[in-house]
């Protein structure tokens, strides 16, 4: 995970952020101004009072605590952690701030949107642009807001709700690092053409940058992906070259559920044209922007279902449908798409619907109706069940009904449970090791009421100078340094 400074914002406009100077307390009788730490001396207790008085910035205080004679010593950076709940009940988002725990060992639920929301259920940060994405079944949209933290342990948005994806039941969201939108479930139509289906899209961040917010890119649909692998779409995650996604409910043909892995731009999504395939057997090909987001596959080639199946593929090749316009107020129903993907293979296969997932670094988290099993990205086809033990791993022994996970990027999973009891109340935030595959008891973080989607966040410290003094700010520095000269 990318560390974030912790910023203010001089204006309502949250992309133009600021480094603010951290103050905080130190070991023994010291102070931190943004990644610097003072040591005080104990005959220093006056000139404390006194320094703040000056300290108007960050640049003053230095300058003054110079002028006294003070030593500065480096310091590590303040490092500040958030958790974004969703609480579809109470129609609203909230925050943990993890940095900020009391003494025993509580975390305060915080609020951070109270207005405008109906169901929002899955949520995802975008850390690069500083954007929650919020999925709303209520609304019928996905929208985000443009975050901030005002100080430390204060998270706050801009107050203004973006569109991202207009007339659209999502149920799984994730964020690519370009700040692309994956999102699964199924686009609002109007009848005839409403769309009962579900499956996965793709919504460019220049689109909804762009205010078009209808025509998102179809993916995998049932009839490309197999009705095994895409029969009830839930839960999403992506990374780097794959997107995975969790199915809810068996397929058409009996098959358990499944957590599927697939190209994270496939041929017929790929920004150039695929080459020339005839509807057979392929040879290899290569599609994507470059060597790292490159699609090695064969038999990998989607068109437009056609009555005729034996048809070959156009002579130019798959086109990919324009996005649509800014003037577009609905929809179009996407037309299904044909073929087979031999890029697309399940990573877990369950007797119970799949109900969460996350990924680490080397693993795919996935929960599965009272347990959240592990299981390697690569693998193939492991049964997760008693008959094969060993196939897919449990890492929980006392989860209820684990509705969403997420990993912090380093050595915590966090499971959200609304049904499981805690001292204060039903439901909340657990976590458990993320490198130990093994099964343990959940740790308790803190009681969510009806609590849903989660979603992280972290700002970090930097060793950037403080930032030049005003003329103001440099007629008190001065003044203090005659002072002590």
């Amino acid at each position: 995970m990318q560390k974030y400074r912790s910023c203010t914002t001089s204006s309502a406009m949250i992309a133009r952020r600021s480094c603010r100077p951290v103050t905080g307390k130190g070991k023994g009788r010291g102070a931190r101004v943004g990644s610097t730490k003072i040591a005080l001396s104990a005959s220093a207790m006056i000139t404390r009072l006194t320094a703040a008085v000056f300290a108007t910035s960050s640049g003053v205080l230095w300058t003054f605590w110079s002028a006294a004679g003070f030593s500065f010593a480096a310091a590590t950076p303040d490092i500040s952690e958030y958790l974004i709940l969703s609480q579809p009940r109470e129609r609203a988002l909230s925050y943990l701030h993890l940095s900020s725990k009391s003494d025993d060992n509580a975390v305060e639920l915080k609020p951070l949107v109270r207005a405008g929301l109906v169901t929002p259920t899955a949520v995802v940060v975008d850390p690069d642009r500083m954007r929650l994405f919020v999925a709303d079944s209520g609304l019928g949209k996905i929208v985000y807001y443009n975050l901030a933290e005002l100080q430390a342990g204060k998270l706050i948005t801009d107050g203004h709700q973006n569109l991202a994806v207009d007339s659209v039941e999502a149920d799984g969201i994730a964020v690519s690092k370009e700040g692309d939108l994956y999102f699964d479930g199924k686009l609002l139509l109007p009848p005839p053409d409403a769309m009962a289906a579900k499956a996965v899209f793709l919504q460019p961040r220049a689109a909804f940058e762009s205010a078009r917010f209808f025509n998102p890119t179809l993916l995998y649909d049932a009839g490309f992906a197999g009705a095994s692998r895409l029969a009830a779409p839930g839960p999403l995650a992506v990374d780097t070259n794959h997107v995975y996604w969790g199915n809810a409910a068996a397929g058409g043909d009996g098959a358990n559920p499944t957590v599927v892995r697939g190209p994270l731009v496939p041929a017929h999504a790929a920004p150039k044209p695929a080459p020339k395939l005839d509807s057979h057997r392929t040879s290899e090909a290569t599609y994507g922007w470059g060597d790292a987001q490159a699609v090695r596959e064969t038999d990998f080639l989607a068109r437009p279902a056609a009555a005729d199946e034996m048809k070959s593929a156009p002579e130019e090749g798959v086109k990919v449908a324009l996005l649509s316009t800014s003037a577009d107020t609905a929809h179009i129903l996407p037309e299904p798409l044909a073929g087979e993907s031999a890029a697309l293979f399940e990573v877990a296969n369950t007797t119970n619907g799949v109900h969460a997932l996350c990924l680490s670094a080397k693993n795919v988290f996935f929960a599965s109706g009272e347990t959240v099993f592990v299981s390697p990205k690569g693998q193939k086809y492991p049964r997760c069940d008693w008959f094969n033990p060993n196939s897919c791993l449990p890492v929980t022994k006392d989860a209820v009904k684990p509705e969403s996970l997420l990993w912090d990027g380093d050595g915590s999973v966090y499971v959200v449970d609304s049904h499981k009891p805690t001292k204060d109340g039903m439901g909340g935030v657990f976590k458990i090791p993320a490198g130990d595959t093994r099964a343990h008891n959940m740790e308790y973080i803190q009681h969510v009421p009806s609590v849903h989607g989660i979603a992280y966040l972290q700002f970090s410290g930097d060793d950037e100078k403080p930032a030049a003094p005003t003329q103001v700010e440099q007629l008190v520095s001065s003044v203090v340094s005659s002072f002590f000269s």
